[in-house]
């Protein structure tokens, strides 16, 4: 997940800063003269945006979650407790010398 996340944040930083300094919502004026704002371009340069800004958010989530989960291998080298909650429970309560109720559940 963390290359994905990388890829991610990457790719719509880019599109978020293409969208906002290279693309140009703006047209030819004709009879106005200069360059007028086409609206159509510019709901495609705020959608291009958008889009990168989501981007961004998901890679840095997916990148951040990446970071901090536990590694596979870590996680196989601790070996897996069978006895069920009460087991353990008891268990603990003698190890620690306590006194308990000898209800089971």
């Amino acid at each position: 997940m963390k290359p994905l996340g990388i890829l991610l944040w990457a790719a719509g930083a880019g599109l978020a800063a293409y969208a906002m300094f290279v693309f140009d919502p703006s047209v030819e004026g004709g009879t106005f003269g200069g360059r007028v704002v086409n609206l159509a371009l510019q709901q495609q340069q705020m959608m291009m945006t958008v889009c990168g800004a989501a981007l961004f958010v998901a890679g840095v989530v997916l990148h951040a979650f990446a970071a901090t989960r536990p590694r596979a291998a870590a996680a196989a080298a601790q070996p897996m407790d069978k006895r069920s909650w009460w087991q353990a429970y008891r268990d603990e309560v003698a190890r620690i010398g306590a006194e308990t109720d000898e209800k089971a559940p």
